[in-house]
Formats: C-alpha cells, sequence, structure tokens
C-alpha cells in the first residue's frame, strides 16, 4: 500500500514508524515544516518530501495517509484528505474544538471514507482483560501524568505550548483517552461535566494539570486527572487507576492490576498486564491498513472522537466559569 505520512515532527509518529518499515507498505511522500525531521524522515524512506502538507495531498498519488500535524491545522488537512478521497488517519484531537472535528467527520462519512482515530486504549491488553471480567462498572478514576511542558520543544513540537495552536494543554491532549475508555466502559452518554484546570506548576500559556468528573445518563460517573506534571524523568509518566463494579474492585499496580472480588477471590488477585501505551500505536497503524485494506471499520473513527471532543469543550467552559456544564450538542 503507498502511504503518505503527514507532519512527521509530531510527537506521536515515532511510535508508529515500526508499522511503516514492514514488506507491503511504501511510504512514497512525506511533509514536514521544519527541514530537520523532514529531511531525516526522508532519508529513512527514500520518498519526495514537502515543506507544504497541503502541497503534498495535492501534488502526490498514495493509497493511505497518517495524518499528524498541529491541532489548528489537523481539520484543514482532514477535509483535504477528504476531497482527495483517500483513507486516512488521524492523530486526535483533530481540530480545536468539537465542531471542526463534526464538519470533519459529515464530510469523511458523505465520501464514505475510511478514516480511524487512534484511542488505542480500545485495542491494549487492559480493555481485553477487562472485557474478560465481564462485570459491569459503575465508577473509574484515571490518573495521567506525564512529562514536563519542556519536551515538546525538544522534540520539535514547540507549537504545544501555544494555546492558539494547540487549543489547550494537559486536558486537551492528555484527557481525550480516558473520556473515550470510560464511555466504553461504562456505557451511557455524558450529561455533566464539572471540570479544574491550572497552570501553577509550571506557570505556563496552557494548563499543566486538569481535572474533570463526568456524570453519565446511566448513573455512572468517571473522574479524570492529567498533567504535565511527571519529572523528566526515564520512567516517562505515571498511569494509575481505580474501577469499581458489581462484584469487583481493579485497581493498577506497577506490573498490571490487581483484581478484587467476593468470595475466596477476595484477598486480591495480581494480574500481569502491560500498561505501557506506546507500544500500541504501532499495533494501531499496523491494524488500520489492513482495515482499510480489505474495507473494513476502524476501531475507533470520527464520530468517537467528536462525542469526546464535545466533552472536552465543556469542560474548559466548566474551567472557565467554575460551574457544571452539560456536554455541548
Amino acid at each position: 500500500m503507498r502511504v503518505a505520512l503527514i507532519e512527521v515532527s509530531h510527537w506521536h509518529y515515532p511510535l508508529y514508524v515500526p508499522a511503516l518499515t514492514v514488506p507491503g507498505v511504501e511510504v512514497v511522500a512525506l511533509s514536514d515544516r521544519q527541514a530537520g525531521p523532514r529531511e531525516r524522515e526522508a532519508a529513512r524512506f527514500g520518498c519526495p518530501a514537502f515543506d507544504d502538507p497541503l502541497r503534498l495531498i495535492a501534488e502526490a498519488e498514495f493509497d493511505f495517509a497518517f495524518c499528524f500535524g498541529r491541532h489548528d491545522e489537523m481539520a484543514g488537512l482532514g477535509l483535504a484528505l477528504v476531497d482527495k478521497g483517500v483513507s486516512f488517519t488521524i492523530e486526535k484531537p483533530a481540530g480545536l474544538n468539537g465542531a471542526e472535528v463534526a464538519r470533519l467527520a459529515r464530510a469523511a462519512d458523505a465520501r464514505g471514507l475510511y478514516v480511524a482515530v487512534p484511542f488505542i486504549q480500545r485495542i491494549g491488553p487492559l480493555a481485553r482483560r477487562l472485557a474478560a471480567e465481564r462485570a459491569r462498572f459503575t465508577s473509574a478514576s484515571w490518573r495521567f501524568f506525564a512529562g514536563p511542558p519542556e519536551r515538546y520543544p525538544r522534540t520539535d513540537c514547540a507549537w504545544m505550548l501555544d494555546p492558539a495552536r494547540s487549543g489547550g494543554g494537559a486536558l486537551m491532549n492528555l484527557a481525550n483517552h480516558f473520556i473515550d475508555f470510560s464511555l466504553n466502559l461504562l456505557g451511557g452518554e455524558v450529561t455533566r461535566v464539572y471540570a479544574r484546570t491550572g497552570t501553577a506548576l509550571h506557570g505556563g500559556a496552557v494548563e499543566d494539570y486538569a481535572m474533570l468528573s463526568l456524570a453519565l445518563s446511566n448513573g455512572t460517573s468517571a473522574m479524570i486527572e492529567t498533567g504535565y506534571a511527571f519529572p523528566d524523568n526515564s520512567a516517562k509518566r505515571e498511569y494509575s487507576f481505580t474501577l469499581v463494579g458489581e462484584d469487583r474492585f481493579v485497581r493498577s499496580r506497577e506490573d498490571g492490576i490487581a483484581l478484587y472480588a467476593g468470595g475466596d477471590e477476595g484477598a486480591g488477585e495480581a494480574i500481569d498486564v502491560d500498561l505501557d501505551t506506546d507500544p500500541l500505536y504501532a499495533a494501531f497503524a499496523a491494524r488500520t491498513l489492513a482495515e482499510a485494506g480489505r474495507g473494513g471499520t476502524p476501531v475507533a473513527g470520527l464520530g468517537d472522537l467528536e462525542r469526546v471532543m464535545r466533552i472536552v469543550d465543556a469542560a474548559y467552559l466548566s474551567a472557565e466559569s467554575g460551574g457544571a456544564l452539560a456536554p455541548i450538542a
């Protein structure tokens, strides 16, 4: 399959590379506005490189695209790919707000295109292990603290610290996965959102801490904390969670999860589960190429992302006003 890579300086892009260097995948064009990443990746793949992603989309011939880029340009790049009539993946958030994602989703649906969004938690070992429990979960609490903001300029993504280009910080960038995971785990639709954001730790233009509480239509609830709060350390991040269900209590531990149940199992069963999400991006990339090639359905699409982004929009409004708000329809 002939593949185009759009804006390869994005920090998620290196996680996709293992799936792009296998037989049957030919990278035929790539783009980036920055010469260093553009030239480095063009040398890796031996393909033409463009300094303008829209020119790549207009001029190159390819069957599938992996679309990255700044958040403020993602929706426009996606619409250009839709106009070209090619299938693609697009990194979240695919726009600055739910309205931009909705416009892109409608356009892609009208053309009948395969468009996948990397909600990689859906394909990970944790999701499979929780599904095997066949339990009804009623609340979820997630904490995901990534490294400090200075890692973005260091990896050619200084735009992430400019709210006009990124749309925000730890809420916009990190909470999406756990909103989506909560919706799939708990069922129902979010009816109320309460959020707080802050810049106390690093004092930057984008928030380095966010907390949001979600109330769902079926009486379940989720709490999500995200931040650029972890030290610049090889451990990379803190990822922890607690899940409450019928006769089930699940919490994270260093090497997986601890499962508590009634009866003889009640003491807590230690289960090894790989909670490192980084390897899931290559698995996602390989899966999307296979699905698109056979005309399949993506594990998550733009409709799923729009639902999440409407909640993100409401969370920012809640943080600004100090009150609980319903997600924007």
